[in-house]
Order: C-alpha cells, then structure tokens, then sequence
C-alpha cells in the first residue's frame, strides 16, 4: 500500500488507496466469493426500517421495537443482535409462546450476552446455556480421556521396548538391533535438524 497520484478521470479521494498489482482480464473474475444470505435494507419515509433477507422481508426496525416477519433460527438470531445493540442486553418479547421460546434457546445457542425481562423466558435461556456447558464439558472430557489414554498407552510401550533390552541375556548385538537411533557420543538433548 502507498500513496497514489490521481489523474483527472480518477474521482477518489485523495490519500492512500489499493490498486491491483497487475490488470485484471475481462475473462478472469474479479469479486469476492460470499455464499451467504444477502440483507439489505430500506428506510421508509416515517423513519422505520425495512430489512430484507434475499429480496424476501425479513423483519422491519420501527424505533421503540423491532417486529419479524419470518421466524426461522437464521432470523431471529439477526433480530437478536439488532435487538441487543439497540436497546441493550435486557430484552422483551412479544409474540407467540413458541416464538418466545425459540428466540430464547436461540440466544444460549448462539451465546449472546442477552436475557429476558420475562421470568419464563430467562429460566429456558439459562437452563439451555447450562445444557451446553455441560454438553461442551463431556467433549472436553472425552478428549481429555482419550488424550490420556493413548499418552499411557504410548508409555507403556516404551517401557516395553526399553525393559526388553535391558533384560538379562540380550546380546549387545541385540540390543543394537533393536535400538531405533543409533548411539550417539553427545548426551540425550533434544534436537532440531534443519
């Protein structure tokens, strides 16, 4: 990145600018590759806002609330973070009970810093949290088992292989043999080869 010099068909602003290190072909594409939903908005003459997801409506922002028009886990996870950056982490919900419920197991999957003003709603909010904590503390411990097990199974077979050597009756041609590195002169130390 360095400083650019316009010429007069240029109608940027001056300072700092990208430009492309080499000229792009007409066949060649150009563009950033994003495969998610497209959302768009349109402010309306009273001020309200319209959001729409892939040309479709989606929800619209009327300043004291914002209303859904569509009730998938996509969407209302969007009305949430909208919700929660304009009015704060403290929410209310209007609609109907399997909405509110939703919107609530939404909002621990999603692990948003949001609660609910309604008793219900916050009790489903915290014991769906608490599920997930406790699903995500089984994966750690699974792996952590697992981890551990093959560490002592990795142990015991080199106890295996070092007390076989050491056993009375082996050979020194033996234990050369079987002896994976080659004697060294230097001590035991770690090493980094290039």
């Amino acid at each position: 990145m360095q400083p650019t010099h316009r010429t007069d068909d240029e109608r940027e602003s001056p300072g700092i600018a990208f430009r492309a290190s080499r000229r792009v072909g007409g066949s060649e594409p150009n563009e950033i590759v994003y495969s998610g939903p497209v959302i768009t908005h349109h402010v309306q003459e009273n001020g309200n806002v319209d959001y729409k997801r892939d040309g479709v409506a989606l929800m619209v922002d009327e300043g004291r609330t914002v209303r859904m028009w569509v009730h998938d886990r996509d969407a209302i996870e969007i009305g949430l973070r909208l919700a929660q950056q304009k009015f704060g982490p403290t929410l209310t919900l209007t609609g109907p009970e399997e909405f509110k419920m939703a919107t609530a197991r939404v909002a621990a999957e999603a692990r948003m810093n949001v609660d609910f003003d309604d008793e219900v709603l916050s009790g489903i909010l915290h014991a769906r949290r608490a599920e997930l904590d406790a699903e995500a503390e089984d994966r750690r411990l699974l792996e952590r088992e697992r981890d551990d097990t093959a560490h002592l199974r990795d142990r015991n077979e080199l106890h295996e292989r070092t007390s076989k050597l050491d056993a009375p009756g082996v050979s020194e041609q033996q234990r050369q043999s079987d002896d994976p590195e080659p004697d060294s002169d230097e001590p035991d130390q770690p090493e980094i080869d290039r």
